[in-house]
């Protein structure tokens, strides 16, 4: 790590057995250690299993704000680069999920009849855009939508 937060609450020899697992890219820092069962690095240190992402961003960051959850902005589960990390609410880091399991292939459209309709779910109330001849059409207003409803989305805004 280049940059060592004043309130990071790792040590030296905590930050020295860290990078021994880390290797730096030009864009993500790939973890080499141990994961888990959902692709996220993990290691022990103080005494508790840790995510390599949290580690790296309290290093340099401090400590993450309880209730708050560390976000991969590249969605790459394996990426400990703090510049690629972020620190959100549990609603945030949903807004920022990528990929469907919706059969239309696109998040949050889903074949209504003959017609496609897209749906988000915002502060526990369903949204839905109009219905559609298309799951692509369904899609644009679907992303619209969340673009008009959510803050953390960057993967639809940059669309």
């Amino acid at each position: 790590m280049e940059i060592v937060h004043p309130e990071s609450p790792y040590d030296f020899a905590d930050r020295s057995r860290f990078l021994i697992w880390v290797e730096k890219g030009e864009s993500c820092w790939e973890w080499l250690g141990n994961t888990d069962s959902r692709g996220y690095g993990r290691l022990h240190l103080q005494g508790k299993r840790r995510g390599a992402h949290v580690i790296s961003w309290e290093i340099a960051n401090g400590p993450n704000p309880a209730g708050h959850e560390i976000d991969h902005k590249c969605h790459n589960t394996l990426c400990v680069n703090p510049e690629h990390l972020r620190s959100c609410t549990h609603k945030q880091n949903l807004e920022h999920r990528q990929g469907s399991n919706a059969r239309s292939g696109y998040r949050g459209v889903h074949q209504s009849g003959r017609r496609w309709r897209g749906c988000v779910v915002h502060n526990y109330a369903k949204h839905y855009t109009r219905p559609f001849d298309t799951p692509e059409e369904a899609n644009a207003a679907v992303t619209a939508l969340r673009n008009e409803l959510f803050t953390h989305n960057l993967l639809d805004r940059k669309v």
